[in-house]
């Protein structure tokens, strides 16, 4: 299985891994489409993902919340795993280290 995978992705995705500095994939870079029609795409490019929350985050009137790569990573995973069919997740960490406002901004993305 694990060949297969490989294969697949040095197949698929080697050009594009070759240029990236971290590999993610997410499904909420076209905010505004309908979230059945969404794709779950391969992204590198995480000033395109931090622009993408930081609109969404003034669109909605959210606090702006400063988006390090360890938010935006935290924010991918909330965001895979609740629009899985019956995802749910619990959030563990010291209080007021942002876990409310990353919930909260992953379940509008």
């Amino acid at each position: 299985m694990c060949a297969k995978v490989e294969k697949l992705v040095e197949q698929y995705l080697s050009d594009k891994i070759a240029n990236a500095d971290e590999v993610f994939f997410c499904s909420f870079m076209k905010v505004r489409t309908d979230p059945d029609n969404r794709t779950y795409e391969f992204q590198s490019d995480y000033q395109r993902t931090i622009t993408t929350i930081g609109d969404v985050m003034k669109e909605e009137s959210l606090v702006q919340l400063v988006l390090f790569k360890d938010a935006i990573k935290h924010i991918i995973r909330i965001c895979r795993i609740t629009n899985l069919e019956k995802g749910h997740l619990i959030i563990v960490g010291l209080g007021g280290s942002g876990k409310r406002s990353l919930c909260a901004l992953s379940a509008i993305l």
